[in-house]
């Protein structure tokens, strides 16, 4: 994503398309650091919301943080079983999402809280099956110890009987070993999430520390930056099959993986991937719901901290783990649409397209924003299963529910864009902010303040000042006025024009929370 897209994400104009701006009432200014909306916990039954809240009050962590990341445990006990019809396809229910938190914010207690049931689940079925696993693996040992006795047999004899090699050689290859089972992984390579997945068919990656974007990002890339087997990142979203064949191995076969993500990592992470143009080309990065909610650290309240009520904890565990069982008994189950629901999902439609559009609310992360007409189905499902664990239908009460957190991940995204892909462009804006308030002219010339903060900031040349200063004029704090050129040479920068408040001691609240987390930045010319 270049600086015109992170503008356009913000809904400004690009430098090229930047037309005069007429004298008029200066409007309201808007801080450069967005605040997205909070996670409406509302929307989430009793059971979720209550435990959720309930982590909230014993870690004093954000609710945004509990709440994204519960969903994300949910569809990983959902996705073994479920998926939702439309049209001629389905949709699989398993979800990404990443929450972004810097360290300190308790993020792995958070997931360990979120994840216990199926920890203790994954213990128990392993446990169950490890005679059986023991039992076979004793069976084939044998099988292949009479096979290789066979063949020093024929070795021996090449024209006696070989009918026993032969059988034992059909045998070994019919052989099914089961495989320890497993429901959730940490840090593991993508070659070995292939080979899992092909045994388990559905797995959840829960992690806090973000390994499974370091594989994604390159850890086992060729010399020549080609993608590793990122394929099953991909298609463990959509729930194509996977099969992959190796020299002298055999064959990786999943034919309905169902993979799900629930990741709290540093923004650093986030902004690594949302930079990597092969995975963000292939829409690794627009599988994510991402939720950046404010820091806890230091704004929380040791008083108020209490334990997890012991019902409220009871009655989570409880439904996840049925669900888990109920999945390892049925079969695969296509949740249909009622016509009620499918009017509203495709109502969301008509609305969501035009955000699409250059210039639009989501018109900079297009790779994103085009999922969500499937994730908006996901997100439905899950609330439904969540309200009915026997639920065979989508009703229009959970796709309303569903496009309100569609809207939320939304704004979280832009922010998440915005924020990390364009940091060095919103630093450099409250930078020039700063600069322009100390200096306190009411009016500059565009190349005077490039000149004034260019060794302050990381604005290196005067394209980059001028898109620092399409983002001040967006949030309502400098006008541009372009010059009109005055014969042959170099045409006079723009004329940038502060808005009066920008100078007014009674505003220093305003101009504060524009600039917050900024640096400071010096006069470079009279202090």
């Amino acid at each position: 994503m270049d600086a015109n897209d992170v503008l356009r994400a913000g809904g400004v104009l690009a430098y090229d398309d930047a037309k005069p701006v007429e004298e008029a009432e200066w409007e309201p200014t808007t801080p450069l650091d967005r605040h997205p909306p909070r996670f409406p916990l509302d929307v989430l039954p009793p059971w979720m919301s209550e435990f959720c809240s309930a982590i909230v009050d014993e870690l004093q962590v954000s609710p945004d943080m509990v709440a994204s990341l519960c969903l994300a445990v949910w569809s990983a006990v959902c996705a073994r079983r479920y998926s939702v019809q439309i049209g001629s396809g389905t949709e699989p229910v398993g979800l990404y999402v990443a929450a972004i938190a810097e360290s300190g914010e308790r993020k792995s207690a958070t997931l360990a809280a979120l994840t216990r049931p199926l920890v203790e689940y994954e213990a128990t079925i392993r446990q169950e099956w490890a005679p059986e696993i023991a039992k076979k693996a004793a069976e084939k040992e044998v099988l292949e110890k009479r096979y290789e006795a066979a063949k020093r047999a024929a070795a021996k004899n090449p024209e006696g009987d070989n009918s026993e090699l032969l059988r034992l050689a059909e045998e070994i290859a019919a052989f099914e070993m089961p495989s320890r089972p497993r429901v959730l992984i940490d840090d593991c390579t993508l070659e070995q999430l292939v080979k899992l997945l092909a045994e388990n068919g559905s797995l959840a990656v829960v992690s806090a520390e973000g390994g499974i974007f370091a594989h994604a990002m390159g850890v086992y890339r060729e010399k020549k930056n080609k993608l590793g087997n990122s394929d099953v990142l991909m298609k463990g979203y959509s729930g194509e099959p996977i099969t992959v064949d190796r020299i002298g191995r055999t064959q990786d076969f999943a034919a309905s993986p169902s993979l799900s993500i629930a990741t709290a990592v540093q923004p650093y992470v986030i902004s690594c991937l949302t930079k990597d143009a092969q995975l963000r080309g292939r829409g690794f990065t627009a599988r994510f719901l991402f939720t950046y909610p404010p820091a806890q650290l230091g704004h929380r309240d040791v008083d108020s901290a209490r334990p997890i009520p012991v019902t409220v904890r009871h009655r989570y565990e409880c439904t996840l783990r049925k669900m888990l069982e109920l999945g390892a008994l049925v079969e695969r189950t296509v949740l249909d649409l009622t016509p009620e629901a499918h009017k509203r999902w495709l109502a969301f439609q008509k609305r969501h397209e035009p955000k699409l559009l250059p210039g639009g609310a989501l018109g900079g992360i297009q790779d994103w924003g085009s999922k969500l007409t499937g994730g908006v189905l996901r997100l439905a499902a899950l609330l439904e299963l969540a309200t009915d664990p026997t639920a065979r239908q989508v009703t229009e009460g959970s796709i309303a529910r569903a496009t309100r957190l569609v809207d939320y991940f939304s704004a979280h995204a832009v922010v998440t864009f915005l924020e990390l892909d364009g940091a060095s462009l919103l630093n450099s804006a409250k930078g020039v902010l700063r600069w322009l308030r100390k200096k306190g002219e009411p009016e500059l010339s565009a190349r005077t303040i490039f000149h004034g903060v260019r060794t302050k900031t990381r604005l290196t040349t005067m394209d980059d000042c001028m898109q620092a200063l399409l983002l001040l004029q967006e949030r309502g704090w400098v006008r541009i006025h372009p010059a009109r050129a005055r014969g042959p040479g170099r045409p006079p920068a723009p004329t940038v024009e502060l808005n009066p408040a920008l100078l007014r001691p009674d505003q220093a609240d305003r101009y504060l929370s524009a600039v917050d987390c900024a640096e400071e930045v010096e006069d470079g010319e009279n202090g």
